[in-house]
């Protein structure tokens, strides 16, 4: 699922020209933050940079097989959430802004995850962050 995702990633870029891949992270990834007394951690499938005219757009990539329950899910969003506050990701990788991309098997998991990550923020409205 992640090299197939890497794949179409690139041909994509490739084919709009404007954008390129600059980096691919699969390992040394994890990290770990404290959100009301229990360690959870940070463990993303990929980090990946995209190079877009003179911006630089970063991704952790979460990617779902529908194996987790949505509890648990709620839990690895709020983590990143947490993370941000903490400015974990300047700390461990030395970037400003971050995103979570998360790719899953189905559109109705992919509509019950966007349901579950809008309660990931402080203010449970959503995050443009996920």
């Amino acid at each position: 699922m992640i090299s197939n995702f890497r794949v179409i990633l690139t041909l994509a870029l490739k084919k709009e020209r404007k954008s390129k891949l600059v980096n691919w992270q699969e390992e040394n990834l994890t990290d770990s933050v404290y959100l009301e007394g229990e360690r959870l951690p940070i463990s993303p499938d990929a980090f990946f940079t995209i190079e877009d005219k003179d911006d630089l757009l970063h991704f952790f990539l979460e990617a779902d097989r529908s194996t987790m329950q949505g509890k648990r899910f709620l839990s690895k969003m709020r983590a990143y959430w947490q993370w941000w506050l903490e400015e974990g990701h300047k700390k461990k990788f030395n970037i400003s802004v971050f995103r979570v991309l998360t790719i899953t098997i189905s559109k109705k998991r992919k509509e019950n995850l966007r349901k579950i990550t809008k309660q990931a923020d402080d203010r449970r409205q959503g995050s443009e962050m996920f």
